[in-house]
Formats: C-alpha cells, sequence, structure tokens
C-alpha cells in the first residue's frame, strides 16, 4: 500500500483496484445484506410511550392528586360522630365511611391516615405529599396520592369504625363508673342520715328514761354478784352507792327501790331480800 502512495504518477482508480485484487485485499463478492424482521400489526403494534405529568396541587387543599372525588367520599353514608378540626377546633359532624373533612371556617381540608410508625389513627392535612405523626414523630406517605388509594382508603374507614367503637365504649364505662358512684355516695348519704336519726332519737329521749335504762342494769349485775357471793360488804358499799348515784335521774319508783336497798341492812337479812325484791319489780315496772 505504501508502494502506491509513494509513486510520483497520478494514481488510476482501475489501476489501484487492479492491484488491490491482485494481493487479495478487495472482495469482489456480492453485499452481505442482513434481513430485517416484519414490524408486528394490531394489539403487538409499539405504542408510544406518553410521559407521566404530576398532578398540580392548589394551595386551598381542594385538590388530591389521583382520586376523583365525584368516584367516592362524596356522600359516604353511613352513622355520623361528632369530629374537632385539628385547624379551627370547631366540632362536626362527619359520616364514620367518610375519609377527608372539609372544614370551610379554616379553608382547610384534613385526611384521616395510618402512621407507619406507631400505627395511630391521625388527622392530616391533603395537600402534603407525606406527613409527620405529631406522636411518634414517622413521616408517612400520603395514601390518597398513591396508586394504591382504594385499599388504604378501605383500611382508613375500617380504623375509623374500630376507634368509634372503642370511643362508645369507653364512654359507656364512664357512665357506668359515674352512676356507681352516685349509688355509693347516696349510700353513704343514707347511712349518715339513719346513724343522725337514731342519735337524735336517743338524744330526744327523756333523761329519767336513760337513767332508768343505766340503773337498772347496775342492778341485774348487782344481783348475779350477791347471787355467786364474790362481792365483800365493801365491795357491796361502794356498788350501792354507785346505784343510787346513777339512779338520781331515773325513774321515782327506782330511785326509791334503790335508797331502800341501802338501807336495808347487810345481805342475807329479811330487810335487805325485800328491798331487793322491790327494786326488781321497780325495774320491770319503769321498763315495762
Amino acid at each position: 500500500m505504501s508502494d502506491l502512495l509513494d509513486s510520483e504518477s497520478p494514481l488510476d482508480i482501475d489501476d489501484v483496484r487492479a492491484r488491490l485484487a491482485a494481493r487479495g485485499l478487495l472482495a469482489t463478492g456480492p453485499a452481505i445484506v442482513v434481513p430485517k424482521e416484519p414490524r408486528p400489526e394490531g394489539d403487538e403494534a409499539v405504542i408510544p410511550l406518553v410521559p407521566w405529568t404530576p398532578a398540580p396541587t392548589d394551595d386551598d387543599g381542594q385538590h388530591w392528586s389521583q382520586i376523583a372525588e365525584d368516584d367516592w367520599d362524596v356522600e359516604p353514608g353511613g352513622a355520623e360522630v361528632t369530629v374537632r378540626c385539628p385547624g379551627c377546633r370547631q366540632v362536626r359532624a362527619r359520616q364514620l365511611e367518610a375519609t377527608r373533612l372539609p372544614c370551610a371556617p379554616c379553608d382547610r381540608t384534613w385526611r384521616w391516615a395510618v402512621c407507619a410508625g406507631c400505627d395511630e389513627l391521625a388527622l392530616t392535612l391533603e395537600r402534603q405529599e407525606s406527613w409527620r405523626c405529631t406522636g411518634c414523630g414517622h413521616f408517612t406517605r400520603s395514601w390518597w396520592r398513591t396508586p394504591s388509594y382504594v385499599p388504604d382508603a378501605i383500611e382508613v374507614v375500617s380504623r375509623r369504625k374500630h376507634q368509634a367503637m372503642l370511643d362508645e365504649r369507653a364512654r359507656v364505662r364512664a357512665g357506668i363508673r359515674k352512676r356507681r358512684w352516685k349509688l355509693v355516695a347516696l349510700g353513704v348519704a343514707a347511712a349518715v342520715a339513719a346513724a343522725g336519726f337514731v342519735v337524735g332519737v336517743r338524744m330526744a329521749e327523756p333523761s329519767s328514761a336513760r337513767g332508768t335504762v343505766v340503773a337498772c342494769a347496775h342492778v341485774e349485775r348487782l344481783r348475779s354478784g350477791l347471787a355467786s357471793g364474790t362481792l365483800t360488804p365493801d365491795q357491796l358499799d361502794a356498788e350501792l352507792g354507785e346505784l343510787q348515784r346513777e339512779s338520781q335521774g331515773a325513774d321515782r319508783r327506782v330511785a326509791d327501790a334503790v335508797v331502800e336497798l341501802r338501807a336495808a341492812g347487810a345481805p342475807g337479812t329479811a330487810s335487805f331480800l325485800v328491798a331487793r325484791t322491790a327494786l326488781a319489780d321497780a325495774c320491770t315496772l319503769a321498763l315495762g
């Protein structure tokens, strides 16, 4: 090849081809053609890809990405419960099957969502792509902005119904505890009133009746002591003196009988036995 380039004579294309062919450097066969596969038709035709563009988000939170409001969650039905708006704190009624809470006073829309960290049901702003749990601080993707929003919505509704059941059960238990404390308080008040009534009746009784009861009880103890023979003369005199002091506010018949017993002399004498019998009869008449 170099001798062809170094030659001073003008190059003849036919002469160059002849020399290359003589050296086996020039291919003279037919051109190699690679056949192409036929273009598919019908369903197998190539469909051009359409680039995805994210849905716009409004500042007022009325648009929620992939979900069409006319398809579901407009009039969800079901029982209504009271809900407090996290923004303006106003209480509103909302169906249990709803997943969103639009609030006109604060011009915001909220969504019920379950935290992926602590599994707690919470209300968060609808316009957010992700939200942070106020309990554990975990960030969770906004389920209504994902392709799997339908099963997520069903899970949220189920959690709302379960939470409503727990709240109702807690209210019932609180009512039972409140009624129980009321019953206990009423019982205590009734017991105090009954005790006060008894004390009042006892205080309203005549002093002579109380004195008679005390004196006659002492007479019964004295009779048991005399029957057993365990009282000494000094002890008997002390008991009779105490009995006379107690009988001062008793019935007149009992008081006179006590005085006669003390003046009857020594135990065992006829006068003492008569006086003791008269005292017992006086107590029977006074207490009867």
